[in-house]
């Protein structure tokens, strides 16, 4: 499954919306990203940031509800962006949505050039590479943050492998992207603030919704093992019919100033 496209991430805006009011994190990332920005003078109310590949507006909602900042909401989904004003409109937030490829966006011709605070961009397809730093480094005044994980082992997933008689796909993980990315980073920019934290989350599907998630999210399972799949999952679903995808990770986090 192609995962950068915006047909995939339109058909993924409504398991995102859920996430962004009560995200089921397992030991306070999202707190601790907003403290290691704060403490590097990143976040300061009345700041303008951009959130690169926003998804459903997770990050958005802090930055306006918590700190006080003019967000600029980009993302290639307009589904995604649809649930951004939602939620932005509901805490009367000062906001704006743009829906585009970051990769391909026209920096002069957006006006963006030197017009961000901070230039924020968390596990989003959306910066892949050298060229996609530049771009954000451009837009930005002030600092640029970039989030990708380096480690990544799906438990719910890695069950159901072993079942199968499988080896267990644990890791997805692009190094070699973020070789190249920190390679550059060290070059391009050497004062850069990096860091590793660790990151566990899990979502509670119905089993119908879990084999989806199979299919839909994992380049793992063939389409012939469907049904046998299908079993599986129904039995790992608890007594209240729920199943639960438990992920355990460690995300780079890197800083740097424009």
């Amino acid at each position: 499954m192609n995962n950068n496209t915006k047909e995939y991430w339109d058909r993924e805006a409504k398991h995102y919306a859920t996430l962004v009011l009560n995200n089921p994190d397992e030991n306070d990332y999202s707190d601790r990203l907003i403290q290691f920005l704060k403490e590097h003078g990143a976040i300061r109310e009345n700041f303008r940031t951009a959130d690169i590949g926003c998804g459903a507006g997770k990050y958005c909602v802090r930055f306006a509800r918590d700190e006080h900042m003019h967000v600029t909401a980009v993302d290639i989904s307009g589904v995604m962006l649809g649930y951004v004003r939602e939620f932005m409109d509901s805490i009367h937030a000062d906001y704006e949505t743009v829906e585009c490829d970051f990769r391909e966006a026209e920096i002069r011709k957006l006006g963006w050039k030197n017009q961000f605070d901070l230039v924020f961009a968390n596990m989003t397809p959306a910066v892949r590479g050298p060229e996609e730093i530049r771009k954000m480094t451009e837009i930005s005044r002030g600092y640029c943050f970039l989030a990708r994980f380096a480690d990544y082992r799906n438990l719910f997933a890695e069950e159901i492998c072993v079942k199968l008689g499988m080896r267990a796909e644990a890791n997805r993980t692009p190094h070699g992207e973020n070789d190249t990315i920190l390679n550059d980073l060290k070059s391009f920019r050497p004062e850069t603030v990096i860091r590793y934290e660790p990151y566990n989350w899990f979502n509670l599907y119905t089993p119908q919704e879990a084999l989806d998630c199979c299919y839909e999210r994992m380049n793992i399972f063939a389409p012939g093992q469907r049904q046998e799949v299908g079993r599986i999952i129904e039995s790992m679903k608890d007594e209240n019919g729920i199943v639960k995808e438990r992920v355990e990770a460690s995300v780079l986090w890197a800083l740097w100033e424009a």
